[in-house]
């Protein structure tokens, strides 16, 4: 399709943050099966390194040309949106251009669900490519951790399916390395069930209550291991012009709670009126409003792309810091004093920005190489044995080995002008510098992990892998970089795919 063509118009008009639609490929091609796929990467990769492409799934991701490119080719994969689930609902197949509300649709009647977005219109490939935040990341670690096997085409146009019997290696490679190794073509995703509808609460709260919030934060963060349940907590400081506030208070702090309520307690109506242990300081602060109430994944879904409309331009960075609750109270005042300085002393009609603090639990950033080790140990090998035998990449994540709970905070602005693009980068980049320098003067709380679903175009999201000084992280970047030469030889990721974060190939 070209410009003048409805379908290509209709396809720019679709992405989530409209910035996106402001690169011109000269055509956008929608391939339907993944053999049309491999037959497009041979073809491009014959014309050589003068072309370039960009590829996009669910068009939500938000860095600089992350997903359509100027002059080139844009691949769109949305046709490839197949939710199949098995005959013995253990998995669920998905295609990458499918939506999580699509997968939650289907699964939702049989009570199962997935590891998955949290917003109703997240592409799935995106998403596991770059890792993976969920409401049940304590439960089952990153969602890239759940995906059983990935379907690829690689730099030569051939097909292979990366599973630990197979391609283990780049199966590794794939969870969290982005567009680095392959284009992912579908998806085989364990499922496990809800044993019906999960408990969901909305707290909102008043400024002055905020470092009483962020310490209960940082205590559950601490404590996730107790119940991993109830272990997925999320603050939204949000900041909205249109509120049209009289005295200038146009913040929303909203702190959204959701449990996987055990079989053991469903049919117990008294349990239900009551907190969880691990929620309970949450609900001893006093709040402007409280709701809470049973719903399914799906309605979930829908509730958070309430608060993530499609229609503005979107700029995101992100910065991961130590759980210290003094410090995110600093880091808050900040983004709160710079972004009500913004709008009311420089003037801006529709502005809607904000910080979002997400805990990263150790039962989260452990999962994966717990579950390893578990596999080795099941197999009559000693503590040990099962630890050596776990050794090596599960996913480019890199955060197993981490001594302490870590919070990640992703900072946004949303807005309508293009013209604006330049000062709201500025304002948000600024914010960022001034929160990291809190950090570092914070005994040293700054984390270098940068998650690249979140990062802007610059942002050093590799650092762990390329900087790190242990022997094991400098071993895992020898690893990489060996998939790298034996899947993509000539390095047809590296030189024509546009968008995204190059992990260099290297030193």
């Amino acid at each position: 399709m070209f410009p003048a063509d409805k379908g290509y118009q209709s396809q720019q008009a679709r992405y989530w943050a409209s910035n996106q639609a402001d690169f011109t490929p000269s055509c956008r091609i929608s391939p339907t099966t993944s053999e049309e796929v491999g037959t497009l990467v041979s073809q491009l990769v014959e014309f050589g390194d003068d072309v370039k492409f960009a590829v996009s799934s669910g068009g939500h991701a938000t860095a600089f040309g992350a997903s359509n490119i100027d002059d080139g080719i844009t691949l769109d994969l949305s046709a490839l949106d197949s939710v199949s689930l098995a005959s013995d609902r253990s998995y669920v197949d998905v295609g990458t251009g499918a939506r999580w509300l699509d997968v939650y649709r289907a699964l939702d009647p049989w009570g199962l669900t997935v590891a998955g977005g949290r917003a109703a219109s997240v592409g799935v490939g995106g998403y596991l490519l770059g890792g993976g935040i969920s409401l049940f990341s304590s439960l089952c670690g990153w969602g890239a951790d759940s995906v059983d096997s990935i379907e690829v085409v690689l730099a030569n146009g051939t097909i292979v399916t990366a599973s630990a019997s197979t391609h283990s290696d780049l199966l590794a490679c794939l969870k969290g390395g982005a567009n680095n190794f392959g284009i992912a073509i579908s998806f085989r995703i364990k499922t496990f069930p809800t044993h019906g509808l999960l408990r969901v609460s909305l707290l909102q709260y008043a400024h002055e209550h905020l470092p009483a919030v962020l310490d209960a934060l940082s205590n559950f963060t601490q404590n996730a291991h107790l119940d991993l349940n109830s272990a997925s907590a999320d603050l939204s400081v949000g900041f909205d012009t249109t509120l049209n506030n009289p005295e200038h208070n146009n913040t929303v702090y909203m702190l959204m709670l959701t449990r996987l309520i055990p079989l053991e307690e469903q049919p117990d109506v008294a349990t239900d009126e009551k907190f969880p242990q691990l929620w309970q300081s949450f609900f001893d602060i006093p709040t402007l409003s409280t709701s809470t109430w049973r719903s399914s994944m799906s309605d979930v879904a829908q509730l958070v792309e309430m608060s993530n409309p499609y229609g503005f331009r979107v700029y995101k960075t992100t910065m991961t810091v130590r759980n210290d609750a003094i410090l995110l109270a600093r880091i808050t005042d900040l983004v709160t004093t710079s972004l009500q300085d913004e709008a009311f002393v420089r003037g801006e009609p529709v502005l809607q920005a904000g910080l979002l603090v997400q805990p990263l639990t150790l039962p989260h950033l452990r999962y994966a190489r717990d579950q390893a080790q578990a596999e080795h140990q099941g197999q009559g090998q000693g503590l040990a044995q099962a630890q050596a035998q776990a050794q090596g990449p599960r996913n480019l994540m890199l955060l197993e080995d981490e001594a302490e709970a870590l919070i990640l905070l992703s900072l946004e602005a949303h807005y309508l002008h293009s013209g604006h693009s330049a000062r709201y980068t500025a304002l948000m980049d600024g914010i960022l510098a001034q929160a990291e320098h809190l950090a570092r003067s914070s005994n040293n709380a700054l984390h270098p992990f940068r998650y690249g679903n979140y990062a802007a175009k610059g942002q050093d999201v590799w650092g762990l892998l390329t900087r790190g000084e242990k022997e094991h992280t400098r071993r895992i970047l020898d690893q990489v970089r060996d998939v790298q030469r034996r899947y993509d030889p000539i390095g047809v990721w590296e030189n024509m795919l546009s968008g995204g974060f190059r992990i260099p190939s290297k030193a």
